[in-house]
């Protein structure tokens, strides 16, 4: 998603606060949209972004950051450790570099280890009236002809539901909302 229209046409549909996803397979271009996202906010505000999976070293390299945005790729991020850096920098817009690779301890399943993220940073975003973007993978399935776009959150991540929107990323260009 590299057109600026779309991208201006996305933020136009975000909520005011809360938690949003952007789902996609691998390489379908999740980090490119929320990055792209990032920039075209920090064009008149700064916004906190989370990369728990490549370096701010790497991260400027395949991208162009926009200097509004304050990095943080601290490994083994915790939900804690996200909210006190949050509130250390206080910008409502939070970007977040995938939810799944946040470190969550005390939990027996992934399933509930991402219950638990994508339910406490919806909650904390309504709470503190924040607008947290983050990245959410999709696990990979067999080709089915008759699987639609929606199932992939159905059978994959009943947990996503607590999302306040969720958008889907094609490896084309175009973002689908889905609730």
């Amino acid at each position: 998603m590299s057109n600026k229209f779309e991208i201006k046409e996305f933020i136009n549909t975000l909520p005011e606060e809360g938690l949003v996803l952007i789902c996609g397979r691998p390489y379908s271009g999740k980090s490119t949209c929320i990055i792209e996202t990032l920039n075209r906010v920090c064009e008149n505000d700064s916004a906190l972004f989370f990369s728990v999976e490549m370096s701010k070293v790497m991260l400027n390299r395949k991208f162009n950051i926009n200097r509004n945005a304050i990095m943080d790729d601290s490994p083994n991020l915790s939900f804690d450790d996200f909210k006190n850096k949050v509130q250390e920098h206080g910008t409502k817009y939070i970007f977040l570099d995938y939810v799944q690779l946040m470190d969550v301890q005390g939990v027996n399943s992934y399933t509930e280890a991402l219950e638990y993220l994508v339910g406490s940073l919806s909650q904390y975003a309504k709470d503190n009236h924040k607008l947290i973007i983050s990245t959410f993978q999709l696990r990979m399935f067999e080709k089915k002809e008759n699987i639609q776009l929606e199932d992939f959150l159905i059978f994959d991540y009943r947990q996503a539901i607590n999302a306040d929107a969720i958008y889907f990323v094609e490896r084309t260009p175009k973002i689908k909302k889905l609730k």
